[in-house]
């Protein structure tokens, strides 16, 4: 399903040191950064992205 997709795709980011901030994937150098439609829907939760570790400010 979508959310176990998008886990998949933010667990690559992650080995790749990339961060994901308010649905735009942000390189750790703030050079470059993508809106990505994976996370522009209402697929996951908060409670799903604590889940993953992925800081929500």
């Amino acid at each position: 399903n979508d959310v176990k997709a998008t886990r998949e795709i933010v667990r690559h980011f992650k080995a790749f040191d990339i961060e994901i901030v308010d649905h735009i994937i942000i390189g750790r150098d703030g050079t470059q950064s993508l809106r990505s439609s994976y996370y522009a829907g209402s697929a996951w939760s908060d409670e799903d992205i604590i889940d993953e570790g992925i800081p929500i400010d």
